[in-house]
């Protein structure tokens, strides 16, 4: 598996998929949309501003970090492993495939908007 830090995301998954990022959001042109197509690779997902994240791919395990703010959480694939730290916010959150763990520290007030396919697990940490 790679490790990938979200600021060489550019130069480094051309092997393993791609990344989006800057490009805006069609609904909202001043929020960036990162769009990452991986599959069997560790990734950490960080922005200093408010973005919008899909994550379209399996067996991918995907850490965001401490006080990001996510404005859209997408989610499309299997078997992922999704880790959010701290202080991380998001507004709107969607999850469609099989087998995804959703992991979030205890305490947080994590709801999702819709969750399709079964086995799916939001677990606090």
């Amino acid at each position: 598996m790679k490790t990938l830090i979200f600021a060489l995301l550019a130069l480094t998954l051309t092997a393993c998929g791609s990344s989006n990022s800057g490009t805006p959001d069609t609904t909202n042109p001043t929020i960036p949309h990162t769009n990452l197509f991986i599959d069997d690779t560790t990734i950490t997902v960080s922005d200093s501003t408010l973005f919008d994240l899909t994550i379209t791919g399996d067996r991918n395990t995907i850490t965001v970090p401490d006080n990001n703010a996510i404005n859209e959480f997408r989610l499309r694939g299997d078997n992922n492993l999704i880790t959010v730290g701290n202080n991380v916010t998001s507004e709107n959150n969607d999850v469609v495939g099989n087998d995804n763990t959703i992991m979030v520290p205890i305490g947080t007030n994590a709801s999702f908007d819709r969750v399709v396919g079964s086995g799916n697990q939001f677990i606090e940490y």
